[in-house]
């Protein structure tokens, strides 16, 4: 019979080998899936991910609204990445605010919302002269997954003193633009006399 001590140190290992089969689990699911045809990819991930956690429901899809990380820096809810694996998160230059941003292109988290714990999966792939972004939701009940996902993708979807920009394939929210609209007057939309010709 095993002492309190012994039964701890067991769960504790179980929990720590279970953590780093899970790990190595979905990094080696993303590379699979990369090395996969555009159409397989998402299929194989559906499939590995129903496996891997039989007990949780999966919500998949790739909806533009779904954008949990404009959805966290509203503090809607908190992202922790999976730090076990490398999650690949790109840089670009937003010319009009002359800043760098950040977008998550591959990665697995942890959201919390509403007190409920959620992993969420993100792989990018090309799909013709567009990139893909997929996204697939494991959460205890299909119920929650299904109120988060409305709950992100309703919020993104809101217009917040923002004009949308068709822009890559995509629509996407334009601050700058919408306050340059609301700046101008008839004296700056006017063309000086010398740029009138």
């Amino acid at each position: 019979m095993k002492s309190g001590r012994q039964c701890l140190l067991y769960q504790n290992m179980y929990f720590s080998d279970f953590q780093s089969n899970k790990t190595v689990k979905i990094q080696q699911l993303i590379l699979e899936a990369l090395n996969l045809p555009t159409n397989a990819i998402t299929y194989h991930v559906s499939q590995e991910l129903a496996a891997f956690y039989p007990k949780k429901a999966l919500l998949e899809g790739s909806d533009s609204a779904f954008d949990v990380e404009r959805y966290a820096q509203a503090n809607l809810c908190t992202i922790k990445y999976d730090t076990s694996i490398y999650n690949q998160i790109i840089s670009g230059w937003d010319g009009m605010e002359n800043k760098i941003y950040n977008s998550t292109e591959n990665a697995s988290f942890e959201v919390t919302w509403e007190e409920h714990k959620l992993d969420i999966l993100l792989i990018s792939f090309q799909e013709g002269y567009c990139k893909t972004r997929y996204h697939w939701i494991l959460a205890e009940s299909k119920d929650i997954a299904e109120k988060f996902f409305a709950a992100v993708c309703e919020w993104n979807s809101e217009i917040r003193s923002e004009i949308l920009v068709f822009e890559e394939g995509y629509w996407s929210k334009n601050e700058e633009l919408f306050e340059s609209i609301q700046n101008a007057t008839f004296d700056n939309l006017i063309l000086p006399s010398t740029l009138k010709q």
